[in-house]
Formats: C-alpha cells, structure tokens, sequence
C-alpha cells in the first residue's frame, strides 16, 4: 500500500470520527429538549480497492446520521393518545356538567324536591292555611329556577364544547400543514438519502400533537416524506396537506375536509367533543326535560 494510500484512509478516518463526535455532542446539547431523539452517524468500511494481489481495505466511509427511534412503539402511543384524547375530553365535559346539577347537596335537585312535596304534605293536612299555600308556591318557584339553571347550565357547556371544537378543528389544519411544509423541507435536504433528523423531530412532535386531537396513521414514503392518515380520511400527503372545518348538520355539527368531504376523527379530542356536542349533552337535557315532565304530570 502506498503513502498516499494510507494517508487517504488516515484523512477519511478522521473526518468520520470528528463527525461522529460532532453527532455526539449535538445528542448531550440536547440531553433535555423536548421531542428530541437521540442520533447516530451509521459508519461503514469503505469499498476495498481490488488489485493483483487480492483486495485492500480504504478505510471507513459514513452512510448518513440516524435518529434512535422506534416506529413500533410511535404507532403505539399515538394510537392510546387518541384514546385518551377522547376519554379525557369527555370526562373534563362531563365533569362540568356535574358540577352544574351540585349533588349531592343541600342546594341540589334532591333537596329541592324533598322541599317541594314536603310542602304539599303540610298543605294536605290543612288544605285551609295560607301559609301552607304560600310556601307550597315558594317551594315550586325554587323548582322550576333549579331545573331552568340545570338547563342552562348543560346548553353553555355545550355551547363552550362547540367553541372548543372549532379551535381544535383549526388546530388540524394548522399541525397538518406545518407537516406538509416539514415534508418538502426534509425533501429538500435530500430526503432519505441525506436524512434532516432535527426537522423529522419537529415532524413528528406535530404528528403527536395531531394523535392527541384525531386518531391517525403514518405512512412513511420511499423519499424519506410521510402520509398521515387521520381516522378514514387522508390528511397529509407529502408537501400537500387539507384543511378541517366544522358544519352545522341538523341539530348538531360535523366535521368537513375541504368544504363537503365529511370527515369522521376515529378518537381524539375532535371525537369527545362531536360525543359530547351531539350525544351526550342533549341525552342529559331531554331526561331533564323528561323528569320535569314527569314532575307536571303528578303534581297537576
């Protein structure tokens, strides 16, 4: 082997390593950032040069830095954030409908029950008395502004979940076009051959945020970009990415892509919201209207 052969593999053995060193500081920088995951530079023994004699070694060569992650486990916890999404909306929505009936307490609708047909007993026994009278139509008046508080109470929940839901829909639309740009950003750089791991963090950061509002899946494409799939529907495919709004639809509301498509969010956020918005909060209100009722009917 020459001189100039073997300061050749000393150059590229240095500028290897050096970088490899540069890969690991950058990892200890960034020891507590956010979303960061940790990088490798993938290393590998040059092509050997073929002589005469048999083949000799060049050296090492790099193949590009890699990012320590495992899509299995990326899989896996997008899908339970969209489960908890859901759950955890859902539970902060019913929540506060709960503290909207109070109980139990001696402010409740319990209470006030207890007080109103206590009051038609002391009138039963003396169906003659004013202040029996009196306190009879005192106990009903506090009746009817419980049950008149209960129902606002439930329709300004409701109202502040369709509030919620148009954020959380803009909010689609904005992490699903920083993915897109993200997307042809990494294209750029080379896509998978000369792989921008920084900016796949930055990817993916968005992608969970995204799994927290709308069950999603994620494709990943030949050129290092990815398609996400969020509940039946493609949102983000490559640079191009599709906006969500919400529609009223009947007496409820509904999610859309691109104007008409409906789009159905599979878990997440979007989905407690759309339960609650649509299910939930107007069952609690018809079996209030349905106790009221019944109350009415047995007292006239």
């Amino acid at each position: 082997m020459s001189l100039s052969s073997i300061l050749s593999i000393a150059r590229s053995a240095l500028l290897t390593h050096q970088k490899a060193q540069d890969v690991t500081g950058h990892n200890i920088a960034n020891a507590y950032t956010e979303g960061y995951t940790r990088q490798r530079l993938r290393i590998q023994a040059a092509l050997p040069l073929a002589t005469p004699w048999g083949t000799v070694g060049r050296g090492v060569t790099e193949l590009g830095v890699e990012r320590l992650r495992d899509r299995y486990l990326d899989a896996t916890y997008r899908y339970e954030a969209a489960n908890l999404g859901r759950s955890d909306t859902l539970r902060t929505l019913l929540t506060r409908v709960e503290s909207v009936f109070g109980e139990p307490s001696e402010n409740g609708l319990g209470a006030a029950l207890d007080a109103f047909f206590n009051a038609f007993s002391e009138l039963a026994s003396d169906p003659s008395s004013s202040a029996a009278r009196t306190l009879v139509q005192s106990a009903g008046r506090t009746l009817v502004r419980q049950f008149n508080s209960y129902a606002s109470g439930i329709a300004q929940a409701r109202s502040d979940a369709i509030v919620r839901l148009r954020s959380a829909a803009e909010e689609v639309t904005a992490l699903a076009s920083q993915i897109a740009q993200l997307n042809a950003q990494i294209l750029a750089s080379g896509g998978i051959a000369n792989s921008a791991p920084d900016l796949a963090d930055q990817r993916d950061r968005s992608i969970d945020r995204l799994a927290q509002l709308a069950a999603v899946r994620v494709i990943e494409n030949d050129n290092g970009t990815v398609s996400v799939v969020a509940g039946d529907t493609l949102l983000v495919d490559a640079g191009n990415a599709r906006g969500v709004a919400v529609q009223a639809s009947g007496s409820g509301f509904q999610l859309v892509i691109d104007g008409n498509v409906t789009f159905a969010p599979g878990g997440g956020e979007l989905a407690g919201l759309l339960e609650f918005i649509d299910a939930r909060a107007p069952d609690i209100a018809s079996r209030l209207d349905t106790l009221a009722g019944a109350i009415v009917t047995a007292v006239n």
